[in-house]
């Protein structure tokens, strides 16, 4: 029998990796706000972005983003670890 993950590990970490890129992409968007949208805008299939953005951030609009990205990783390793358990 293989081994099963741990869901609080998994968790825990995955919501680790998406607050680091969060933080990084959030950086990115300080220094090379221009090249953030462009890349943003191909995400999208060609939605220009840029007409309905802010270009500005707000230490609560990054704190508040980073907790829902925070909360969205640990979804995603909960859910991610309950497949991948029940699969072995």
């Amino acid at each position: 029998m293989a081994e099963k993950l741990n869901t609080k590990k998994v968790a825990y970490a995955t919501a680790g990796v998406f607050a680091a890129l969060y933080v990084i992409c959030a950086v990115a968007f300080v220094l090379a706000p221009g090249a953030v949208m462009s890349l943003a805008n191909n995400l999208f299939h060609g939605v220009d972005l840029s007409k309905i953005a802010d270009n500005t951030m707000t230490i609560g609009g990054f704190v508040i983003g980073l907790v829902q990205v925070a909360v969205y990783g640990l979804l995603a390793g909960w859910i991610f670890t309950g497949v991948y358990n029940r699969t072995r």
